[in-house]
């Protein structure tokens, strides 16, 4: 395995936690582990048609709730061909490599937007201290014009 897949590896872990992402981070997490346990070790031609399917099983569960995650789950069907073709004419899989190392790591932005709070709009409408502090002055504002003190004459 290449170090941006452990990376991932631990990024789909952390996804677990949250309850938006949890499904499709455990789909991804089987689909990896079908990989190092049955698929690792076969010969080279097959192991791109296995990974072809077990993206497809994944790309397939994800479609109802995940729709873009699912469409590049669908394209690297496309990269392991790609990748077989590359493997018939004999020439190294460093492209194939580097498009299913993209391919992944924009399936897991894509993820990692959902366990945001409030997904990326939440990074432009707020300024660093309002989101630091989850302060929300236009409230506080509207109580203290609420509650106005009105003062007594001097008699």
């Amino acid at each position: 395995m290449y170090s941006w897949q452990y990376i991932l590896l631990a990024g789909f872990v952390c996804l677990l936690f949250k309850p938006n992402t949890r499904y499709a981070a455990s789909l991804f997490l089987i689909g990896w582990s079908v990989y190092l346990i049955f698929v690792i070790d076969i010969a080279t031609s097959y192991k791109y048609i296995s990974c072809a399917t077990i993206e497809l099983v994944i790309a397939y569960n994800l479609n109802k709730h995940y729709r873009a995650v699912s469409y590049l789950g669908y394209s690297l069907i496309l990269v392991n061909i790609y990748g077989v073709l590359l493997y018939k004419i004999g020439m190294s899989p460093t492209t194939y490599d580097a498009i299913y190392a993209i391919i992944s790591i924009i399936q897991f932005l894509f993820l990692l937007a959902r366990a945001l709070p409030n997904g990326i709009n939440r990074l432009s409408d707020e300024s660093f201290m309002v989101r630091l502090v989850n302060f929300d002055s236009r409230q506080t504002r509207g109580i203290m014009y609420k509650n106005k003190t009105t003062i007594e004459p001097n008699k």
